[in-house]
């Protein structure tokens, strides 16, 4: 049963994920000229509309089964969360504008992990770290994308 709530509530930490996602990519395409902005912001606002019923369905499912007995310590602290993630995508998007995108991205995945309960300090620095230089690697110098300079850029 607490594997089900847990399934659910993981579900729905993706679904707002990906509807800021969604939202920060159509808010974006406002930059771009002419027609090109259209079919980016019709799948976009698609896309949108389906995570948004998808969270629905979610919150629903989840109110069915809070009928039944749960363990309402592990509930909060699935809740506690969910609230910090949701909390650090619109701060890792302002750090994003005045940091630059490879120093907030650093700060982000070295906190996060931390604020979310992990206290392994070596395998928080490690994994954030290969995660970030795999990220780099990829799209500044494989794929030669430039990254959001911010004001220390």
């Amino acid at each position: 049963m607490i594997s089900k709530i847990l399934n659910i509530n993981g579900q729905l930490i993706f679904s707002f994920i990906l509807l800021f996602l969604v939202i920060s990519m159509v808010l974006m395409t406002g930059n771009y000229v002419g027609g090109a902005k259209l079919f980016p912001q019709i799948v976009g606002v698609a896309v949108g509309f389906l995570i948004v019923v998808d969270i629905t369905r979610q919150i629903l499912i989840s109110r069915k089964m809070k009928k039944t007995t749960t363990n309402e310590a592990e509930t909060k602290t699935i809740n506690i969360k969910l609230i910090i993630i949701l909390c650090a995508l619109p701060i890792y998007y302002f750090l994003i504008k005045f940091l630059g995108y490879l120093l907030a991205s650093a700060v982000v995945v070295l906190v996060v992990p931390f604020l979310l309960g992990m206290r392994n300090i070596k395998l928080v620095l490690i994994t954030s770290t290969i995660i970030w230089l795999l990220v780099y690697l990829l799209f500044s110098v494989l794929l030669n994308v430039p990254f959001p300079k911010g004001v220390f850029g």
